[in-house]
């Protein structure tokens, strides 16, 4: 995933919950996340990786960023262990607009859900 705020962008691994939101793990030093406490507005993108533009598939997708629940955070510790030793703080971006292409199901096939 790379992550954007209002000036700059990071790559995260991120965990995604069927309940519409992203958990990722930062430093509070790094800057997006300095930023982020100024303005938890948030977009990103997700994307796989390809050369074949049949196999395109990539979200874009603006969210609002907070710190984690105890349970968020252990569903994200579940999804990658070895965060655990990794210091910093997870955290939660809640989606409220995604536009998804994917091509696999169609050449230029998208899907936009808003408000969610």
């Amino acid at each position: 995933m790379a992550l954007a705020t209002y000036s700059w962008s990071a790559p995260c691994f991120y965990y995604f919950h069927e309940d519409r939101f992203l958990l990722f793990k930062s430093s509070d030093e790094s800057r997006h996340i300095r930023e982020i406490h100024n303005d938890q507005r948030v977009s990103g993108a997700v994307y796989i990786e390809t050369k074949d533009i049949s196999r395109i598939q990539g979200l874009q997708f603006q969210g609002i960023c907070r710190t984690a629940s105890q349970n968020e955070e252990i569903l994200y510790h579940t999804g990658f262990p070895v965060a655990r030793e990794i210091k910093g703080v997870v955290y939660c971006i809640e989606i409220t607009l995604a536009h998804l292409t994917d091509n696999t199901q169609g050449f230029g096939t998208k899907i936009i859900w808003k408000n969610i």
